[in-house]
Protein backbone atom coordinates (compact mmCIF):
# COMPACT_ATOMS: atom_id res chain seq x y z
CA UNK A 1 0.00 0.00 0.00
CA UNK A 2 1.28 3.47 -0.89
CA UNK A 3 2.37 5.26 2.28
CA UNK A 4 3.53 8.86 1.64
CA UNK A 5 4.70 9.43 5.20
CA UNK A 6 6.93 6.34 5.21
CA UNK A 7 8.48 7.56 1.95
CA UNK A 8 9.04 10.94 3.55
CA UNK A 9 10.56 9.52 6.73
CA UNK A 10 12.94 7.33 4.72
CA UNK A 11 14.01 10.38 2.75
CA UNK A 12 14.24 12.50 5.91
CA UNK A 13 16.63 9.98 7.43
CA UNK A 14 18.91 10.29 4.41
CA UNK A 15 18.75 14.09 4.61
CA UNK A 16 19.30 14.19 8.36
CA UNK A 17 15.89 15.70 9.03
CA UNK A 18 14.70 13.17 11.61
CA UNK A 19 15.34 15.66 14.43
CA UNK A 20 13.26 18.33 12.72
CA UNK A 21 10.40 15.88 12.14
CA UNK A 22 10.60 14.76 15.77
CA UNK A 23 10.60 18.40 16.90
CA UNK A 24 7.42 19.07 14.92
CA UNK A 25 5.56 16.02 16.22
CA UNK A 26 6.67 16.83 19.78
CA UNK A 27 5.30 20.33 19.26
CA UNK A 28 1.89 18.99 18.32
CA UNK A 29 2.10 16.62 21.28
CA UNK A 30 3.08 19.19 23.90
CA UNK A 31 0.67 19.44 26.85
CA UNK A 32 -1.38 22.61 26.47
CA UNK A 33 -5.02 23.56 26.95
CA UNK A 34 -4.89 25.35 23.60
CA UNK A 35 -5.16 22.96 20.68
CA UNK A 36 -4.87 23.36 16.92
CA UNK A 37 -7.89 23.72 14.64
CA UNK A 38 -7.81 22.19 11.16
CA UNK A 39 -10.46 23.80 8.98
CA UNK A 40 -11.24 23.92 5.28
CA UNK A 41 -13.57 22.58 2.56
CA UNK A 42 -14.38 18.90 2.18
CA UNK A 43 -11.88 16.65 0.47
CA UNK A 44 -8.70 18.74 0.75
CA UNK A 45 -6.70 16.54 3.17
CA UNK A 46 -7.67 17.69 6.69
CA UNK A 47 -8.16 14.20 8.08
CA UNK A 48 -5.11 12.82 6.28
CA UNK A 49 -2.89 15.52 7.78
CA UNK A 50 -4.40 14.99 11.22
CA UNK A 51 -3.67 11.27 10.99
CA UNK A 52 -0.09 11.87 9.85
CA UNK A 53 0.67 14.34 12.65
CA UNK A 54 -1.01 12.23 15.32
CA UNK A 55 0.96 9.10 14.48
CA UNK A 56 -1.85 7.28 12.65
CA UNK A 57 0.14 6.81 9.47
CA UNK A 58 -1.50 3.46 8.76
CA UNK A 59 -4.91 5.09 8.39
CA UNK A 60 -3.56 7.92 6.26
CA UNK A 61 -1.63 5.68 3.89
CA UNK A 62 -4.22 5.09 1.19
CA UNK A 63 -5.11 8.72 0.58
CA UNK A 64 -8.64 7.67 -0.34
CA UNK A 65 -11.44 10.07 0.54
CA UNK A 66 -13.97 9.18 3.22
CA UNK A 67 -16.46 11.94 3.90
CA UNK A 68 -16.41 13.15 7.52
CA UNK A 69 -19.87 13.49 9.08
CA UNK A 70 -18.88 14.95 12.45
CA UNK A 71 -16.02 16.75 14.19
CA UNK A 72 -12.90 14.61 14.52
CA UNK A 73 -10.58 14.97 17.49
CA UNK A 74 -7.08 13.50 17.61
CA UNK A 75 -5.46 12.87 20.98
CA UNK A 76 -1.70 12.90 20.57
CA UNK A 77 0.99 10.83 22.28
CA UNK A 78 0.47 10.52 26.05
CA UNK A 79 -1.44 13.76 26.31
CA UNK A 80 -5.11 13.24 27.10
CA UNK A 81 -6.04 16.76 26.01
CA UNK A 82 -7.48 17.02 22.52
CA UNK A 83 -4.81 18.70 20.43
CA UNK A 84 -6.21 18.57 16.89
CA UNK A 85 -9.83 19.41 16.14
CA UNK A 86 -11.23 18.92 12.61
CA UNK A 87 -14.83 19.88 11.84
CA UNK A 88 -16.28 18.46 8.59
CA UNK A 89 -15.79 20.62 5.52
CA UNK A 90 -18.81 19.81 3.35
CA UNK A 91 -21.03 22.86 2.81
CA UNK A 92 -24.15 21.21 4.22
CA UNK A 93 -22.35 20.37 7.48
CA UNK A 94 -20.45 23.61 8.14
CA UNK A 95 -23.24 25.53 9.84
CA UNK A 96 -23.81 22.80 12.40
CA UNK A 97 -20.15 22.47 13.39
CA UNK A 98 -18.18 25.58 12.43
CA UNK A 99 -19.90 28.33 14.41
CA UNK A 100 -18.82 26.89 17.75
CA UNK A 101 -15.24 26.31 16.61
CA UNK A 102 -14.88 29.81 15.18
CA UNK A 103 -16.23 31.25 18.44
CA UNK A 104 -13.55 29.25 20.24
CA UNK A 105 -10.92 30.75 17.92
CA UNK A 106 -12.15 34.24 18.86
CA UNK A 107 -12.03 33.30 22.55
CA UNK A 108 -8.40 32.18 22.28
CA UNK A 109 -8.99 28.47 22.85
CA UNK A 110 -6.73 27.51 19.93
CA UNK A 111 -3.05 28.39 19.68
CA UNK A 112 -3.12 27.92 15.92
CA UNK A 113 -5.36 27.36 12.91
CA UNK A 114 -4.31 25.30 9.90
CA UNK A 115 -6.49 26.51 7.06
CA UNK A 116 -6.33 23.77 4.45
CA UNK A 117 -7.14 24.47 0.80
CA UNK A 118 -6.27 22.88 -2.54
CA UNK A 119 -6.50 25.61 -5.19
CA UNK A 120 -10.05 24.49 -5.86
CA UNK A 121 -9.22 20.79 -6.23
CA UNK A 122 -11.81 19.61 -3.70
CA UNK A 123 -13.02 16.02 -3.82
CA UNK A 124 -16.59 15.87 -5.15
CA UNK A 125 -17.90 13.27 -2.71
CA UNK A 126 -20.04 10.28 -3.53
CA UNK A 127 -21.55 11.52 -6.80
CA UNK A 128 -20.76 11.43 -10.48
CA UNK A 129 -19.58 14.69 -12.02
CA UNK A 130 -22.53 14.33 -14.42
CA UNK A 131 -24.87 14.80 -11.44
CA UNK A 132 -23.16 17.94 -10.20
CA UNK A 133 -25.07 21.22 -10.53
CA UNK A 134 -22.27 22.77 -12.61
CA UNK A 135 -22.12 20.03 -15.22
CA UNK A 136 -23.50 20.88 -18.65
CA UNK A 137 -23.56 17.88 -21.02
CA UNK A 138 -23.38 20.28 -23.95
CA UNK A 139 -20.02 21.62 -22.76
CA UNK A 140 -18.42 18.41 -21.52
CA UNK A 141 -15.96 17.43 -18.81
CA UNK A 142 -13.22 20.01 -19.42
CA UNK A 143 -15.66 22.90 -19.08
CA UNK A 144 -17.07 21.34 -15.92
CA UNK A 145 -13.63 21.05 -14.32
CA UNK A 146 -12.89 24.71 -15.11
CA UNK A 147 -16.20 25.87 -13.63
CA UNK A 148 -15.87 23.54 -10.64
CA UNK A 149 -12.40 24.78 -9.72
CA UNK A 150 -13.54 28.42 -9.95
CA UNK A 151 -16.52 27.68 -7.71
CA UNK A 152 -14.32 25.91 -5.16
CA UNK A 153 -11.87 28.84 -5.13
CA UNK A 154 -14.77 31.13 -4.19
CA UNK A 155 -15.58 28.76 -1.34
CA UNK A 156 -11.97 28.96 -0.13
CA UNK A 157 -12.15 32.75 -0.13
CA UNK A 158 -15.40 32.69 1.87
CA UNK A 159 -13.84 30.36 4.42
CA UNK A 160 -10.79 32.59 4.73
CA UNK A 161 -13.09 35.53 5.56
CA UNK A 162 -14.82 33.52 8.28
CA UNK A 163 -11.51 32.52 9.85
CA UNK A 164 -10.12 36.06 9.57
CA UNK A 165 -13.16 37.48 11.34
CA UNK A 166 -12.64 35.05 14.23
CA UNK A 167 -8.88 35.63 14.44
CA UNK A 168 -9.35 39.41 14.49
CA UNK A 169 -11.35 39.04 17.71
CA UNK A 170 -8.74 36.82 19.38
CA UNK A 171 -6.70 38.65 22.04
CA UNK A 172 -4.35 35.72 22.74
CA UNK A 173 -1.28 34.93 20.59
CA UNK A 174 -2.39 32.85 17.61
CA UNK A 175 -0.92 31.74 14.31
CA UNK A 176 -2.62 30.80 11.04
CA UNK A 177 -1.08 28.48 8.45
CA UNK A 178 -2.66 28.44 5.00
CA UNK A 179 -1.72 24.99 3.74
CA UNK A 180 -2.37 24.45 0.03
CA UNK A 181 -2.52 20.73 -0.70
CA UNK A 182 -2.74 18.63 -3.89
CA UNK A 183 0.38 20.19 -5.37
CA UNK A 184 0.57 17.29 -7.82
CA UNK A 185 -2.66 18.51 -9.48
CA UNK A 186 -1.67 22.16 -10.00
CA UNK A 187 2.12 21.95 -10.35
CA UNK A 188 2.04 23.16 -13.97
CA UNK A 189 0.45 26.48 -12.88
CA UNK A 190 2.34 26.87 -9.59
CA UNK A 191 3.23 30.54 -10.23
CA UNK A 192 -0.48 31.34 -10.56
CA UNK A 193 -1.21 29.37 -7.39
CA UNK A 194 1.39 31.19 -5.33
CA UNK A 195 0.21 34.55 -6.64
CA UNK A 196 -3.41 33.72 -5.78
CA UNK A 197 -2.61 32.95 -2.14
CA UNK A 198 -0.14 35.79 -1.64
CA UNK A 199 -1.13 38.73 -3.84
CA UNK A 200 -4.35 37.61 -5.55
CA UNK A 201 -7.91 37.44 -4.23
CA UNK A 202 -7.05 35.16 -1.33
CA UNK A 203 -3.98 37.11 -0.33
CA UNK A 204 -5.86 40.40 -0.43
CA UNK A 205 -8.53 39.02 1.90
CA UNK A 206 -5.86 38.04 4.41
CA UNK A 207 -4.15 41.43 4.23
CA UNK A 208 -7.39 43.40 4.49
CA UNK A 209 -8.67 41.39 7.45
CA UNK A 210 -5.45 40.73 9.34
CA UNK A 211 -2.96 43.30 8.07
CA UNK A 212 -3.60 45.56 11.05
CA UNK A 213 -3.29 42.82 13.66
CA UNK A 214 -0.19 43.15 15.82
CA UNK A 215 2.64 40.85 14.77
CA UNK A 216 3.39 40.47 18.46
CA UNK A 217 0.33 38.26 18.87
CA UNK A 218 -0.30 37.02 15.32
CA UNK A 219 1.57 35.25 12.55
CA UNK A 220 0.38 34.01 9.14
CA UNK A 221 2.34 31.53 7.04
CA UNK A 222 1.65 29.82 3.69
CA UNK A 223 2.93 26.40 2.65
CA UNK A 224 2.33 24.16 -0.36
CA UNK A 225 2.38 20.37 -0.25
CA UNK A 226 1.11 17.16 -1.79
CA UNK A 227 0.10 14.75 0.96
CA UNK A 228 -0.54 12.01 -1.59
CA UNK A 229 0.07 11.79 -5.34
CA UNK A 230 -3.30 10.89 -6.76
CA UNK A 231 -5.63 11.79 -9.61
CA UNK A 232 -8.67 13.90 -8.76
CA UNK A 233 -11.57 11.46 -8.85
CA UNK A 234 -15.24 11.49 -7.98
CA UNK A 235 -16.90 9.22 -5.45
CA UNK A 236 -17.73 6.98 -8.42
CA UNK A 237 -14.02 6.58 -9.30
CA UNK A 238 -14.27 8.83 -12.37
CA UNK A 239 -11.00 10.61 -13.12
CA UNK A 240 -11.74 14.29 -13.74
CA UNK A 241 -8.17 15.55 -13.57
CA UNK A 242 -4.87 13.68 -13.70
CA UNK A 243 -1.73 14.48 -11.76
CA UNK A 244 0.67 16.75 -13.61
CA UNK A 245 3.18 14.86 -15.75
CA UNK A 246 6.61 15.06 -14.14
CA UNK A 247 5.40 15.56 -10.57
CA UNK A 248 7.11 12.74 -8.65
CA UNK A 249 8.21 11.60 -5.20
CA UNK A 250 11.31 13.87 -5.07
CA UNK A 251 9.09 16.94 -5.59
CA UNK A 252 6.67 15.66 -2.99
CA UNK A 253 9.54 15.11 -0.55
CA UNK A 254 10.76 18.66 -1.13
CA UNK A 255 7.28 19.96 -0.28
CA UNK A 256 7.35 17.96 2.97
CA UNK A 257 10.73 19.48 3.85
CA UNK A 258 9.45 23.01 3.27
CA UNK A 259 6.35 22.26 5.36
CA UNK A 260 8.52 21.08 8.25
CA UNK A 261 10.56 24.26 8.00
CA UNK A 262 7.39 26.36 8.17
CA UNK A 263 6.33 24.42 11.25
CA UNK A 264 9.76 25.06 12.76
CA UNK A 265 9.26 28.80 12.28
CA UNK A 266 5.90 28.61 14.02
CA UNK A 267 7.49 26.64 16.86
CA UNK A 268 10.08 29.37 17.37
CA UNK A 269 7.37 32.05 17.26
CA UNK A 270 5.34 30.19 19.89
CA UNK A 271 8.38 29.76 22.12
CA UNK A 272 9.07 33.50 21.99
CA UNK A 273 5.53 34.24 23.13
CA UNK A 274 5.53 31.59 25.85
CA UNK A 275 8.35 33.33 27.70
Amino acid sequence: MFDPWSIFLSWAAKKGLEKLYSKVTDWFNKPTPRGVLFIGPGGVGKTTLGQLLSGQEDKAASGSYVESVSTEEFKLADNLAVQIVIPPGQSHRRKATWDQRLEEVAEGKFRGVILIHAYGHHTLGDISYENHKLYDPNKGLDAFVTDYLKDCLKTEEQIMKLVCDAVKKCAAPIWVLTLVTKQDLWWDVRDDVENHYTEGKYGKIAKECLGGKSQQIFRHEIAYVSLVIRNLITGRDEVIKKTVAGYDSPLQEKSFEKLLQVFEGLIQWEEEHDK
